[in-house]
């Protein structure tokens, strides 16, 4: 190559400076605003409240009970993420310890049977309007929990579902999580830490990284 057309692309590059690719891209943790597990197929009658109670406790359950299916609902706030935003990436992570439901709300360690952990979107603007809050059949993740694994973050891909909600395609209701159909009814299932978890550094979280406007 010409020394002229090394020094002009030289010269360029001092004078435009590097790409603004990825030192100009943020990455924001989202704590839930708001999260409960709901009692899917519980048989509702006069003792509703002492069977089919919604759980906003420091664990969400996940799974079979008894007489019901725990399915948790998580609704995120965009609101720390500037308007006009392009989003790069978003995951959702729920911390497994190894902690499982019990019958009749109680806890046990889990016996290393593995899962399968499906992420839908919820389409009840008002969570509490209805017994059950209405949700899109579609999968919009998934994640396979090993058998006998061990303590970890577990992780669903939502970029899609966060640029849905950013640039205003979708309404953003919130996520639900649930054991896989076929799975549902074992009786167990992962019981991991919720946003009143007292260890915040375990709380289920939404990881977005984005480009700010301009």
């Amino acid at each position: 190559m010409p020394l002229v057309f090394v020094l002009l692309a030289v010269f360029l590059s001092l004078a435009l400076g590097p790409p603004a690719a990825a030192a100009d891209a943020r990455t924001v943790a989202l704590a839930p605003v708001a999260d409960v597990s709901f009692p899917f197929s519980c048989s509702w009658g006069y003792d509703w409240e002492e069977r089919c109670w919604r759980d906003d406790s420091p664990r969400m359950p996940i799974g079979g009970d008894t007489d019901k299916v725990w399915r948790p609902a998580l609704r995120f706030s965009f609101g720390a993420i500037p308007e006009g935003s392009s989003i790069l990436s978003a995951r959702l992570d729920v911390f497994y310890d190894r902690v499982c439901i019990a019958s009749y709300a109680g806890s046990v360690a889990c016996d290393g049977r593995p899962f399968t952990l499906d992420v839908h979107a919820i389409l009840s603007p008002d969570w509490f309007d209805e017994r059950e809050p209405e949700f899109d059949p579609f999968i919009l993740a998934r994640y396979a929990l090993p058998f006998g694994a061990s303590s970890r973050w577990m992780s669903w891909d939502l970029t899609q579902t966060a640029e849905d909600w950013a640039y205003g395609i979708e309404q953003n209701h919130g996520l639900l999580l649930k054991v896989a159909d076929g799975e549902e009814w074992s009786e167990t299932g992962p019981k991991p830490p919720s946003s009143g978890f007292a260890n915040a550094a375990l709380r289920p979280r939404l990881v977005v990284t984005y480009f700010p406007p301009g």
